[in-house]
């Protein structure tokens, strides 16, 4: 029932019992009988008598004022005039003081009230109690490179109201795509402090993991601060071996290896993997996965799936680069693990025998 049905309701209620009240007739008293009648002489010295008295009688309106009954209604509503509980009726006599039961509203703050009195005043009235939405906890929204965790914006708070809905959309950086997401970009303010990291990448790479074969230099290589640096670092020397500890694919299919403090850009003609160390067994023999032999032997790589398909620094490892279709290769190892023939390709990687064509 909307607020002014129930307004409705309760004055025609109100209303109805007044009539009905005033249309009683009152009994006749006996002085007014008394004096219509023809007045015996005792009779009119008896009145005259009480009309002498002073008798301080009320007038018939204060007597209906003291009796007559009062309501007021309570109507809750926020800053929007919109209603957020039902309204309360407090019903009373005109002139008692008002005893005041609110209705307790979680997430709000009472602000302001319309048409206050602390006692009622009239037959009916009405109260509006207005009140704000308690501000819930900020969302706290950082940005940051995926690859090295450093902040690529100053962080962001987010406000709003108790309960009120949010979403977070992901600003343009330059150079940089969206890669993940940690916490939630769509909910709703609470009391708890919330925190939303959003991770970007170099939107030119492809793939970031880690490394851990070395190279040993056949050709003196440029080393650079950063991959998209134009200007050399250092040159290292022919002959070094230099460990990696992270390799990064760029969507033109070029291979970076970081060395720590530098970076050097992958070159199958100057630079070899060197074989790594097999893993110890518990009695410190070397577990050995299978029997190499030597292959001096061209081959072609063939296969239908892709353009380019990627080769291992040894076999069942790390993927480190990739070779083109229909590519020449010369073949100077092969060996069988798992029932499976994996071939050495000179300058480059390993590779499963099925992705070559001899």
């Amino acid at each position: 029932m909307s607020v002014s049905s129930f307004l409705k309701k309760v004055f025609q209620t109100f209303k109805s019992s007044d009539s009905a009240t005033a249309n009683q007739i009152p009994p006749k008293s006996t002085d007014e009988v008394s004096t219509k009648a023809t007045k015996k002489p005792e009779q009119q010295k008896s009145l005259s008598q009480l009309a002498n008295n002073k008798v301080e009688l009320k007038q018939p309106n204060e007597i209906s004022q003291e009796k007559q009954n009062a309501v007021l209604l309570l109507i809750y509503q926020d800053e929007q005039q919109h209603e957020i509980a039902r309204p309360q009726l407090i019903s009373g006599l005109i002139g008692q003081k008002i005893q005041f039961k609110l209705r307790k509203l979680s997430n709000y703050n009472l602000i302001n009230i319309k048409g206050f009195n602390d006692h009622f005043f009239s037959q009916y009235a009405i109260m509006v109690l207005l009140y704000q939405k308690q501000d819930g906890a900020p969302i706290r929204i950082t940005f940051k490179n995926y690859d090295n965790n450093n902040s690529l914006l100053p962080a962001q708070l987010l406000k709003g109201k108790i309960g009120e809905a949010y979403q977070i959309f992901s600003p343009e950086i330059n150079n940089f795509n969206l890669q993940t997401v940690d916490g939630k970009i769509k909910g709703f303010f609470t009391h708890q402090l919330q925190q939303v990291t959003l991770y970007y990448r170099y939107n030119e790479w492809e793939s970031v993991e880690k490394s851990d074969i070395s190279f040993v230099l056949l050709k003196d290589v440029f080393c650079f601060t950063r991959i998209d640096d134009s200007n050399p670092l250092l040159l290292l020397r022919a002959g070094t071996v230099w460990q990696t500890f992270k390799r990064i694919i760029l969507y033109s299919q070029e291979i970076w290896y970081s060395l720590g403090a530098f970076w050097i850009k992958y070159q199958p003609e100057a630079m070899s993997i060197q074989k790594k160390q097999q893993p110890l067994i518990d009695n410190s023999d070397f577990l050995l996965l299978g029997k190499a032999s030597p292959v001096n032997q061209p081959a072609k790589i063939n296969f239908t799936d892709t353009s380019s398909v990627h080769y291992f620094d040894y076999p069942n490892g790390q993927w480190i680069g990739k070779i083109a279709n229909q590519t020449k290769v010369s073949i100077t190892t092969k060996i069988k693990i798992d029932d499976i023939l994996w071939y050495e390709l000179a300058d480059y990687g390993w590779l499963p025998a099925h992705y070559l064509n001899f």
